[in-house]
C-alpha cells in the first residue's frame, strides 16, 4: 500500500490485522502516502490513520515498513497517527513518517522486533481523555518496542521521551528497508 492519497475517511485509512487461522504474514509495506484529513466522527469514535496490528499467535514474519507518510489530522477529534502491535518474530521498522494535528501519533502495544526512529511528530494531544504524548501504551502493551532518534515538537529525542517509562530499549533490531517507487 504504497504511493496513495487518502482522505476524509470516518474510521481508518488503512487498517491491517491477522488472527491465528492464518499463521502470520510480513513484508508488507506502508509507505510514501499521504493520509488526511480525516473525517470526524460524532459522537467521538477514535479514528486512525494506520492500524497495522497481528495478535499473538499471528505475527510479522519478515520484514515489514510503515515509511515515509505524512499524516495530517485534526486535533480535538480524537484521531491518531499510527496503532501499531507486532507479536514478532521479525519486526516493522516506522520510520521517516511526519504527523502533524493528530491527538495521539503512535500507540504501541506489543511490538517485538518494532525499531521505530526518524520520524516527526508536532501539534499533538489536544483530545482529553486521549494521552498527550507521541508514544501511548495500546493494549497488550509490553515495551518490547526499540526507539531511537525522533523530532517530537521540533526536539530530538532519543528513546520514549518519558511517555511510556518502559526503561532500557537494548539491542536496536534490524532496519527494514521500504518498498520500491515503480
Amino acid at each position: 500500500m504504497t504511493d496513495n492519497n487518502l482522505s476524509d475517511f470516518a474510521r481508518m485509512g488503512f487498517e491491517l490485522t491477522v488472527d491465528s487461522a492464518v499463521g502470520g504474514w510480513g513484508g508488507t509495506h506502508i509507505d510514501r502516502n499521504i493520509i488526511g484529513p480525516f473525517s470526524y466522527i460524532s459522537p467521538a469514535g477514535s479514528l486512525f490513520a494506520i492500524s497495522f496490528v497481528a495478535n499473538a499467535s499471528g505475527g510479522v514474519n519478515t520484514c515489514s515498513t510503515v515509511w515515509g507518510n505524512t499524516i495530517n489530522g485534526t486535533s480535538g477529534n480524537a484521531q491518531w497517527g499510527l496503532e501499531i502491535g507486532n507479536p514478532g518474530p521479525v519486526g516493522v521498522s516506522v520510520e521517516h513518517n511526519t504527523m502533524t494535528n493528530v491527538d495521539a501519533p503512535m500507540y504501541i502495544s506489543s511490538a517485538i522486533g518494532t525499531e521505530i526512529e526518524n520520524n516527526i511528530m508536532t501539534n499533538f494531544g489536544n483530545d482529553p481523555p486521549y494521552d498527550s504524548g507521541a508514544f501511548n501504551q495500546d493494549g497488550g502493551y509490553d515495551g518490547t518496542e526499540w526507539i531511537g532518534t525522533n523530532t517530537i515538537n521540533g526536539s530530538q529525542i532519543t528513546g520514549d521521551g518519558g511517555y511510556l517509562g518502559h526503561g532500557p530499549y537494548g539491542t536496536k533490531p534490524p532496519v527494514c528497508s521500504p518498498s520500491k517507487r515503480f
